[in-house]
């Protein structure tokens, strides 16, 4: 009986014996920090003028909290103020190659963000997932960056001295249809 009672009460943890232990379902560090600085240099890129530096601030801002606190809305709305900065910088006249370098950083830092909110639920940070977040990070680059390079050579080749709004409006295509694959 003796050994019964000395197996009953609380373990070393605090937690009583046979009591579940709590997950931590804080988004995956690495992707994170990938968001993070994809937004931060989105916002050096972006910040030409007070208008889009604070467009872009507050876009890594917001993307910074929703990070550390898991929040899928400031993720949007994060990124989202950088949307808004793009198309502020088409407007501006921004040099093409710019704004498209600036767009696939705020689809990374949305892209990965999201990934690290979404492992971070449905995983914890318990069990190592970094390597299939480096394997996330690597794809998506690869695509984006394959994807603004194909942008850009039809830019170049097909506008002959268009105005930068015709960049803007393929950036903008381009979003939409990743989100439209994202959440279809």
């Amino acid at each position: 009986m003796a050994a019964e009672d000395a197996d009953a009460g609380p373990q070393a943890d605090g937690r009583e014996k046979g009591a579940p232990v709590p997950v931590e379902r804080s988004p995956a560090l690495v992707s994170a920090a990938v968001a993070v600085v994809a937004a931060a240099a989105a916002s050096v890129l972006l910040a030409v003028s007070p208008l889009l530096l604070l467009a872009s601030a507050v876009g890594t801002a917001l993307v910074v909290v929703a990070v550390v606190r898991g929040s899928h809305r400031a993720l949007v709305a994060g990124t989202g103020s950088h949307f808004a900065g793009l198309l502020l910088a088409g407007v501006y006249g921004m040099a093409p190659g710019y704004v498209l370098a600036a767009a696939l950083l705020v689809v990374l830092a949305w892209d990965v963000g999201e990934y690290a909110l979404t492992i971070g639920r449905e995983v914890g940070r318990a069990p190592p997932t970094l390597r299939v977040e480096v394997v996330h990070v690597a794809g998506s680059v690869a695509v984006y960056s394959l994807t603004a390079t194909v942008g850009y050579v039809l830019y170049r080749s097909t506008t002959g001295g268009q105005p930068m709004l015709t960049l803007v409006a393929l950036v903008v295509g381009g979003m939409a249809l990743l989100y439209a694959l994202h959440s279809g």
